[in-house]
């Protein structure tokens, strides 16, 4: 069984199969050999510039039954909204400046998953 994790969300391949035959009929490659000097401790190699291929599929077909879980308390989303900055009243020392204290009011709202989701769906290529 084939599957993915990342903490709270899981994906796996509950019941895949590919049945048939894919044939490579031609192909092409072009790009550039690359031949180390005496000095150079490497091994020859290949770049790859470009390339085409035909293929021809051959009673294929594929059965994709995949899933998916999510754990409880996952946190999906969470938005700050901004709000504006309030001045409230104090006092002035004349010649020297001013203090009062800033009212900066958060609204944070936020969702989160309180029990186990899990999800199956599929499809076929044919």
């Amino acid at each position: 069984m084939l599957g993915f994790s990342n903490p709270g969300v899981s994906f796996e391949c509950k019941n895949c199969t590919v049945t048939g035959t894919i044939d490579i009929l031609q192909g092409s490659v072009s790009g550039n050999s690359t031949t180390p000097g005496p000095a150079d401790n490497a091994d020859e190699g290949f770049s790859w510039d470009s390339g085409s291929f035909t293929f021809a599929m051959n009673g294929f077909s594929a059965h994709m039954e995949l899933g998916a879980t999510i754990e409880p308390s996952l946190e999906l989303v969470t938005y700050n909204a901004p709000m504006p900055s309030i001045g409230l009243p104090g006092f002035k020392i004349p010649g020297i400046g001013a203090v009062g204290p800033i009212f900066t009011p958060g609204i944070a709202i936020g969702t989160e998953i309180g029990t186990q989701l899990d999800f199956t769906y599929g499809f076929d290529l044919t």
